[in-house]
This record gives structure tokens, C-alpha cells and sequence, in this order.
């Protein structure tokens, strides 16, 4: 879920995605969002080997997007830079493991690498693939331990607390 933009890192997601399923993967992709990279992206999933895998679904209310989260198995945030990734609270509270950018501000505060999630170079293609398969071959109760951390994580971040910490802030 993702504006279609260079700084969101999508080219080298393709990338990724396509030799993760080099190595037998067997998830789909699924790109939901909208921007100026729409028809480049669609150009270069094209280009894969199993192309019918990849999906890029134009943009999507937030209402519209419940059902994807739902019967996703993981989501990935790969931007080069994002200043925090409001997608990543999402797909945690919707029970997702997420694999996230070392250069998203969530990933310092959200994920702890392999426990509540994965850290990544969103320059090392190798390291999103592998990190692709960890989630795939995640057992049930391995999930369930890391998606239950990252919620319990992520209540740290509610708006109820970033209300006293505002209020403590303007003291």
C-alpha cells in the first residue's frame, strides 16, 4: 500500500519478489496505491517470471483495503525513505508480520528485527528475498508470537499516548 513513487522503492520490490519466486516462493504480489510510476510499474511486473503473481491495484479507500490486509500472509514497506509509514500500524494491527526499510522512521520505534518483524536495506534485493521466505516458512505460533510483540509494540504509539506526550511536551 503505497503512493507510486522512486523514494517507495517498488522497482527493486519487483525485483525482489521475482527472485524470491526464483527460489520456489509461493506468495503473490499485491501493489495497491496510485502515482506517476503506474504504468512503469505495471511494465516491469510484466517482465517477471510468473507476472500473473503480480498485482497492481489502483489506489483504495481505507475501508476498501480490509479485505487485502486480511488475507495477506505478511506486508512490506521497501522505501528508500519514508518519515514514519502509517501502513506499517496497519498491517500490524491487522495481524500482519511486516518486513520494513532500516529507512522508515517506524522501523527504529515498530520492529524489532526478528521478533517483531524485519529490518532491511532497501538497497539489498538478496536480504528482502531472504527475509521474504523467513515470513513464508514462519510456523503458526511463530506469527502469532511476533504479530502478538508487534501489537503490544505498537500500543506504545496510540493516540492516546502521543496525547500526554504533547501535553508534557507544551508544559
Amino acid at each position: 500500500v503505497s503512493r507510486f513513487l522512486e523514494r517507495k522503492n517498488l522497482f527493486n520490490l519487483i525485483k525482489s519478489f521475482s527472485n524470491y519466486q526464483k527460489e520456489g516462493g509461493n506468495w503473490g504480489l499485491k501493489i495497491i496505491g496510485s502515482g506517476d510510476l503506474h504504468i512503469e510499474l505495471k511494465k516491469y511486473a510484466n517482465k517477471i517470471i510468473n507476472k500473473e503473481k503480480v498485482e497492481i491495484i489502483n489506489w483504495l479507500q481505507i475501508n476498501d483495503l480490509v479485505p487485502y490486509y486480511k488475507n495477506a500472509s505478511g506486508f512490506i514497506l521497501p522505501s528508500y525513505f519514508d518519515n514514519w509509514g502509517l501502513v506499517v500500524n496497519e498491517a500490524i494491527a491487522s495481524g500482519l508480520p511486516c518486513i520494513v526499510s532500516k529507512n522508515c522512521g517506524c522501523a527504529v520505534d515498530l520492529i524489532k528485527n526478528n521478533e517483531t518483524g524485519f529490518v532491511f536495506n532497501p538497497n539489498n534485493n538478496e536480504e528482502l528475498k531472504i527475509f521474504m521466505k523467513k515470513v513464508e516458512n514462519l510456523t503458526k505460533y511463530e506469527q502469532l508470537k511476533m504479530v502478538s510483540l508487534a501489537r503490544t509494540n505498537l500500543n506504545n504509539y496510540d493516540l492516546n499516548i502521543f496525547s500526554k506526550n504533547l501535553k508534557k511536551a507544551i508544559v
